[in-house]
């Protein structure tokens, strides 16, 4: 039978987490510990054997890699529309500095 005490959990001995998503991660570990130990105890219930045999699917790598995918594509579109604004940004500083070579009407030559 598996312990439950806090000293021989591994997760005790680490280096408290800083950031947010470090915190998360360290919370899915100790979740997936304790799903072990409940199924090791034969005390687990039928929604956590149900969500760790659905993790286990082909479809849910499938949803994985398209968020994955979808997530790329957003930061690919933030870059585009960035890059976008740089460009009109640069043809604005253009335009203005043609403006300066336009001849005066002071300047016609007689």
């Amino acid at each position: 039978m598996v312990s439950s005490k806090v000293g021989d959990n591994p997760n005790s001995h680490r280096k408290p987490a800083t950031t947010p998503e470090g915190i998360q991660n360290r919370l899915i570990a100790l979740a997936h510990d304790e799903a072990e130990r409940q199924i090791l105890a034969g005390t687990a219930s039928s929604q956590i054997i149900t969500q760790l045999l659905k993790m286990g699917t082909a479809r849910e790598e499938l949803e994985i890699q398209k968020l994955k995918q979808e997530t790329a594509l957003a930061a690919a579109k933030v870059v585009a529309m960035e890059s976008a604004a740089r460009a009109e940004e640069l043809f604005e500083k253009a335009m203005d500095a043609f403006k300066g070579y336009q001849p005066s009407m002071d300047d016609d030559i007689e």
